[in-house]
C-alpha cells in the first residue's frame, strides 16, 4: 500500500519530483559528461593513432639510413616493426599558379598507414594521393606539378615533375590542422602527399619510424612514456653505431671514389695535354700552309698580271697584225688590180702599138704624094706621141709595180715575222695560262684545305677548352669532394618521440585544458545540485509531517514509512543519475569533439564511453545526498508520537527583524512590503537555501562568463603588447661574435636581432619547483618583449637577479624580493632574487642577465638563440623571410609567432565550446533551481496565499506578494552569487590553467550584468510559470485544517 502511495505522492507532486530528477539528471550529466570527455577523446584518438600504427619513435640522422640499416632497428628488442620512410619538402603550383610547399612522404605499410578518405592508394611511380585537410573528392585526377623554382638537387629528389592524384587521404602524422614549417617558399607547409617510395629518386631513407612492443593503445599515460623511455636509450644506442658504421662506409666509398677520380682526372690531364700538343703542331702546319697560299696567291695574282699584260699586247700585235694583213691584202689586191689594169693597158698598147705598125706599114706603102699619106702620117703622129705617152706611162706603172711589189713583198716578209711571233706569244700565253690555272686549282685546293683545316683546328681548339673547364669544373667538384670528405662529420642521430610531433602534442594540451575544467565546474555544479536536492527532500518530508503521524497512527513501522520516502527520493535520484550519466556522457563529449575537429582531422566519430567508477560515484552521491537527507529528516520525525505529528506545527513566534529597528525607514514602507521583509528574513532556513540556490547559479553563470573573458584577449595581449619579436632563430652551433655579426650581414630581411641563451632551467623556492624557459640574452630585450606589471615597466635584471613571469612566481608562491634557486640539467645552480615579475600569458619564464651566469657558473651558456624582427612583418613577410633566413648557414629552425598565435589561440576558441557549455548548463540550473525553491515556497504556503485571497486580494496582489519576495532574495542570492562568483572564477581559472598557458584574472562588467540579468531573466520566467499555478489554489480546500 505504501508503494502505492509512494506512485500517487510522485503523481500528485509531478513538479517536486521531475524538479529533483532534472537537477540531479544535470548535475550529474555536467559532471560525468565534461569527466567523461578527455576519457572519450584520447579512447578514441588512441584506436584512431593504434589502427593507423602511428609511430611511437622517429630515428634521423644526419646521413640517412639504408636498408640494412632498418633490418636492424626491426631486430632490436622491443621494437615490433620499423620501416624506412623517405620525406622532402617541395615547391608545386597552386590552383591559382603560385607557388605553395608540400611534405612529400613516401607510403609505407607496416608504420604510420593512411587513412583513405576518398579515391584509392597510387599503383605507379607518377601517382599520389594528397591531404584530406585540404583537398577533397573533387581533386581526383588532377596533376600535381613540380615548380621550376626549385632547385636542382629538390628537382633530383623526385622521379617525376608530375603526379597525378588518385586518391584523399589522412595521415596520422598529422592530427590537426598544422603542417609544419619549411625552408621553400613563404615558410610554410601548404598540405601534405604521399608517394609510392619508386615516386622519389633518392638511395637512402630520410627517417626509420618504429612501434615500440606494449605501446599500443596507451596513448598520454605513464605506463606508455615508460615504455618508450626504456626504450630511448637502446634506439639511440643502436642509431649511433648504424650510422657510425655508414659514415665509416660513406667515407671509405667516397676515398676510393675520390681515388678513382684522381687517377681520372690525371688521365685526362695527360691526353689534354697530348691533345694541345697535337693541337698547336697542326695550328703551326696551318700557318705555314697559309703563308704558302699568301704567298703562292701572290705570285698567281703577278702571274696573272703579267699574263693580263702579255694578253693585251698580244692583242694589240694581234690587232695590229691583222690590220697588216688586211692593209697587206688590200695592198695585194691593189698591186694585183694594177697588175691587171697594167696588163691590160699592156695588152691595149700592144694592140695600138700593132696598129701603129700597121698604119707605118701602110703609109711607107703608100706614096710619099699620097694624099692619104699626111692625113695617115698625122693620125700616126698622134697615135706615136699618144703611144709614147702610154708607153711612158706603162713604164711608170710598170716602176710603181714593182716599188709596190717590193713594198708587199718587205709587208709580207714583216707580216710573216709578226705572225710568228704572234704564234710564239701566244703558245707562250697559253702556257702561261695553264700554269695559271694550275696555281689556281692549287690555291682553290690550299684554301680548300686552310678552310677544312681552320674549322677543325677551331673546333679543337674548342674541345680542349672545353676539356679544359670541364677538367676544372671536375677538379673544382673534386676539391669540393674531397672538402666535403674533410667536413663530413660524425653524424649526429635523434630519436623523436611523438612528443616532438605538434599535433600529438597539441591534442594532449588541449584535453589537459578539458580535464582542467572538468576538475572544478563538474564538482561545482555537482555540488549544488546535491544541496538543492538534500533541501527539496527535507522541505518535502517536513510538509508531510501529519502523514507521516497518520501512518504511524495506522500502525505502520518506521521502515515501512521511511520506505515510502526513500522510494520517492531514491526513485528520482536513481533515474536522474541514470538519465543524466548517459546522456552527459553522450552529449558532452560529441558537442567538445565537434568542436575539436575545427583543428583536428581523425574524421571519425567520438566513441560513446561509460565510466562505471564515474556512475558509482554519481549513484552513490546522489543517493547517499537523498536518501541520507531524507534518512535525517524522518529519523527526527519518526522519534516523535503520532499524535504531536498528527497535530499541525505550531508557527514560529513572531519576532521583529532587522529591519524594524531602522524606524524612519520601516515607517515609509507599506503593508505587504512588510510582510514580504518579515517572511524573507524571519524564515531564515528558506532565506539561506534560496540565496545559496540562486547565489550558486549566478556564481556559476559569472564564472561561465569570466572565463570567456579570462581567454578573450590572452593572444592579443601576448603577441601584441608582450612578445615583440616576430620569430626565435635556432642555432646549430654556438654563436660567437663573429659568427653574429655574419648572421646579422646575411639576414637582410632582418631589421632588429637579440641574441641570447634559451633552455630549460628547474626553478625552485619554499619547497616547490617548477620547469621554465632560462632566457639570457646577451643585450637588452627592449623591442623584443615588453617586460612589465600592469602599468608598470620592468628593468632587465642586475646581477644576482632574475625576472619571473607572474603565472611562475604565484605557483611557486614567491614575490619581488625572495630568493630562488635556478638548476639545469647537469645540477648547475643559480642563486638568485627575484627583482621583478612581469605579466605573461604563454609560457614560463626566468630572466637572467650573461653576468649572473659567469659569477655563478664561470661562463655563459651556449648562444643558440636569436629573437629578430623583420622589415615586413605581415603575415607572409614573416613566414617570407622565415624561409630566407632558414636557408642561412647555422641556421636550424625558425619559429614564427604568428604561427604560435595561430595555435595559440585556436586552442582557445575551442574553450569557447566549453564555456558556452558551462554557461548553458549553469542557465539551466539556475533555472531549475528557481524553479524547484520557489514551487517548495508556495507548496508551503498555498494556505497563506489562500487565507489572502479570502481576505480580498486580487490575483495581482497575491501574485506581487510572492513575487515580492522572490525577487528580494533573487537579489539578494544574485548579489552574494556575484561576489562567490569573484572566488570561484579565480579558483577555477587557476585550476583549468595549463602550462603553456596562463588565463586572465579580468572579469568585465559586462558579465557581471549578464549573469544578474540572466538570474533574474529566470527568476522572472519562475514567477510567470508559478503565477498559473497561485490562480489556481482553492481557497476551501487550502484553508482546511490538517497542514
Amino acid at each position: 500500500m505504501l508503494l502505492k502511495t509512494a506512485f500517487r505522492e510522485i503523481k500528485t507532486s509531478l513538479g517536486r519530483y521531475l524538479a529533483i530528477l532534472a537537477i540531479i539528471a544535470l548535475g550529474v550529466g555536467f559532471f560525468a559528461g565534461l569527466r567523461v570527455t578527455r576519457t572519450a577523446m584520447i579512447s578514441t584518438a588512441n584506436h584512431y593513432l593504434k589502427d593507423l600504427a602511428m609511430f611511437d619513435d622517429r630515428i634521423l640522422s644526419t646521413l640517412g639510413w639504408t636498408e640494412e640499416d632498418v633490418d636492424a632497428f626491426r631486430k632490436l628488442d622491443g621494437v615490433s616493426a620499423a620501416e624506412g620512410a623517405r620525406s622532402a619538402d617541395v615547391l608545386c603550383v597552386g590552383e591559382d599558379g603560385s607557388d605553395m610547399v608540400l611534405k612529400a612522404h613516401s607510403l609505407t605499410q607496416q608504420v604510420n598507414r593512411l587513412s583513405l578518405q576518398a579515391g584509392r592508394l597510387p599503383e605507379k611511380a607518377d601517382e599520389c594521393v594528397v591531404d584530406a585537410w585540404r583537398y577533397d573528392e573533387s581533386a581526383l585526377g588532377s596533376v600535381i606539378r613540380l615548380s621550376d623554382n626549385n632547385s636542382a638537387d629538390t628537382m633530383d629528389t623526385f622521379a617525376s615533375r608530375e603526379y597525378t592524384v588518385v586518391g584523399v587521404a589522412a595521415s596520422p602524422m598529422y592530427v590537426n590542422y598544422e603542417r609544419g614549417g619549411t625552408a621553400l617558399g613563404n615558410g610554410t607547409v601548404a598540405a601534405f602527399v604521399y608517394l609510392l617510395p619508386e615516386g622519389f629518386a633518392m638511395d637512402y631513407y630520410t627517417e626509420i619510424d618504429v612501434t615500440l612492443t606494449g605501446a599500443d593503445g596507451r596513448i598520454y599515460t605513464a605506463a606508455y612514456d615508460d615504455v618508450v623511455e626504456a626504450m630511448e636509450q637502446p634506439l639511440k644506442d643502436l642509431a649511433a653505431q648504424r650510422a657510425q658504421l655508414r659514415y665509416d662506409s660513406l667515407r671509405s666509398e667516397a676515398q676510393e671514389k675520390l681515388a678513382d677520380a684522381q687517377q681520372q682526372l690525371d688521365d685526362a690531364r695527360k691526353q689534354l695535354e697530348t691533345g694541345w700538343t697535337e693541337y698547336y703542331d697542326g695550328l703551326a702546319q696551318y700557318k705555314d700552309g697559309h703563308a704558302s697560299y699568301i704567298e703562292g696567291a701572290g705570285q698567281y695574282r703577278d702571274g696573272l698580271a703579267e699574263y693580263d699584260s702579255g694578253r693585251a699586247a698580244y692583242e694589240t700585235a694581234r690587232k695590229d697584225y691583222e690590220n697588216g694583213v688586211s692593209q697587206y691584202d688590200q695592198g695585194q689586191a691593189g698591186y694585183e688590180e694594177g697588175q691587171r689594169q697594167y696588163q691590160e693597158a699592156q695588152q691595149q698598147y700592144q694592140a695600138a702599138l700593132a696598129q701603129y705598125q700597121l698604119l707605118e706599114q701602110q703609109a711607107a706603102a703608100l706614096p710619099e704624094d699620097s694624099p692619104e699619106l699626111p692625113v695617115l702620117q698625122a693620125k700616126l703622129a698622134a697615135m706615136k706621141e699618144q703611144l709614147d705617152a702610154t708607153a711612158a706611162q706603162l713604164s711608170q706603172n710598170q716602176a710603181q709595180l714593182e716599188a709596190t711589189a717590193a713594198q708587199l713583198a718587205q709587208s709580207k716578209a714583216q707580216l710573216d715575222a709578226a705572225g710568228a711571233a704572234l704564234d710564239d706569244t701566244e703558245r707562250q700565253l697559253a702556257q702561261a695560262q695553264e700554269k695559271l690555272e694550275e696555281s689556281a686549282r692549287q690555291l682553290a685546293a690550299a684554301k680548300a684545305q686552310l678552310e677544312e683545316t681552320g674549322p677543325k683546328l677551331e673546333s679543337a681548339r674548342q674541345e680542349l677548352e672545353d676539356g679544359e673547364r670541364e677538367l676544372s669544373d671536375h677538379e673544382g667538384e673534386l676539391d669540393d669532394a674531397r672538402q666535403k670528405l674533410e667536413d663530413l662529420k660524425e653524424p649526429d642521430t635523434y630519436v623523436l618521440g611523438r612528443d616532438t610531433n605538434v599535433g600529438y602534442v597539441c591534442f594532449e594540451s588541449d584535453t589537459n585544458i578539458v580535464a582542467g575544467v572538468s576538475r572544478v565546474f563538474p564538482l561545482f555544479f555537482f555540488l549544488l545540485a546535491a544541496l538543492v536536492c538534500i533541501t527539496t527532500m527535507t522541505r518535502m518530508v517536513e510538509e508531510q509531517r501529519t502523514q507521516l503521524g497518520v501512518l504511524m497512527a495506522m500502525g505502520y513501522g518506521r521502515g515501512a514509512i521511511l520506505f515510502k520516502y526513500f522510494f520517492y527520493s531514491g526513485s528520482a535520484s536513481l533515474l536522474g543519475c541514470a538519465i543524466g550519466f548517459v546522456g552527459g556522457s553522450y552529449i558532452f563529449p560529441k558537442i567538445l569533439w565537434h568542436a575539436y575537429n575545427i583543428m583536428y582531422g581523425f574524421g571519425i566519430p567520438i566513441e560513446f564511453v561509460l565510466d562505471g567508477k564515474l556512475a558509482a560515484i554519481s549513484v552513490a552521491t546522489y543517493l547517499l545526498c537523498a536518501l541520507g537527507a531524507t534518512y535525517l529528516v524522518c529519523r527526527g520525525f519518526l522519534r516523535e508520537v503520532p499524535a504531536e505529528l498528527i497535530r499541525p506545527k505550531a508557527p514560529k513566534e513572531g519576532k521583529r527583524v532587522l529591519l524594524e529597528r531602522i524606524t524612519f525607514l520601516w515607517k515609509r514602507l507599506g503593508f505587504l512590503t512588510k510582510v514580504s521583509l518579515r517572511n524573507v528574513l524571519r524564515y531564515k532556513q528558506r532565506f539561506f537555501m534560496m540565496v545559496l540556490g540562486i547565489g550558486g547559479c549566478t556564481a556559476l553563470l559569472l564564472t561561465g562568463f569570466g572565463i570567456k573573458d579570462s581567454i578573450a584577449n590572452v593572444v592579443d595581449y601576448q603577441f601584441e603588447e608582450i612578445t615583440l619579436y616576430d620569430a626565435a632563430v635556432s642555432f646549430t652551433e654556438e654563436m660567437d661574435a663573429q659568427t653574429q655579426q655574419a648572421f646579422s650581414r646575411q639576414a637582410v630581411d632582418v631589421s632588429a636581432v637579440v641574441f641570447l641563451h634559451d633552455g630549460s632551467v628547474t626553478v625552485e623556492a619554499g619547497g616547490g619547483a617548477k620547469t621554465v624557459n632560462l632566457l639570457v640574452p646577451q643585450s637588452s630585450l627592449e623591442g623584443m618583449m615588453d617586460l612589465h606589471r600592469g602599468g608598470e615597466k620592468l628593468s632587465m635584471p642586475g646581477t644576482g637577479e632574475t625576472l619571473l613571469n607572474d603565472a611562475l612566481a604565484e605557483a611557486l608562491g614567491v614575490s619581488v624580493g625572495d630568493t630562488v634557486t635556478l638548476r639545469d640539467s647537469d645540477m648547475n645552480t643559480l642563486t638568485v632574487t627575484v627583482s621583478g615579475i612581469f605579466d605573461n600569458y604563454v609560457s614560463n619564464y626566468a630572466i637572467v642577465s650573461a653576468d649572473t651566469c659567469r659569477d655563478q657558473w664561470g661562463s655563459v651558456p651556449p648562444v643558440k638563440t636569436a629573437f629578430i624582427r623583420v622589415t615586413d612583418n605581415s603575415d607572409a613577410g614573416v613566414h617570407a623571410a622565415s624561409a630566407r633566413i632558414l636557408d642561412l648557414e647555422n641556421v636550424s629552425a625558425v619559429s614564427v609567432n604568428l604561427d604560435t598565435r595561430q595555435r595559440v589561440g585556436t586552442m582557445m576558441s575551442v574553450l569557447d565550446y566549453i564555456v558556452w557549455m558551462v554557461t548553458v548548463c549553469a542557465g539551466a540550473l539556475a533555472f531549475i533551481v528557481l524553479y524547484n525553491l520557489t514551487n517548495i515556497n508556495i507548496n508551503e504556503r498555498i494556505r497563506e496565499i489562500a487565507t489572502i485571497k479570502v481576505l480580498g486580494f486580487y490575483d495581482k496582489e497575491v501574485s506581487a506578494y510572492i513575487y515580492r519576495e522572490t525577487a528580494i532574495l533573487s537579489i539578494i542570492g544574485t548579489l552574494a552569487g556575484l561576489v562567490l562568483g569573484i572566488f570561484l572564477h579565480a579558483f577555477v581559472v587557476k585550476t583549468a590553467e595549463v602550462d603553456m598557458v596562463m588565463f586572465g584574472r579580468e572579469i568585465k562588467w559586462l558579465s557581471y550584468l549578464l549573469a544578474a540579468a540572466m538570474t533574474m531573466f529566470f527568476s522572472f520566467l519562475v514567477n510567470l510559470v508559478m503565477g498559473r499555478k497561485m490562480k489556481k489554489i482553492d481557497m476551501v480546500e487550502s484553508m482546511k485544517a490538517g497542514e
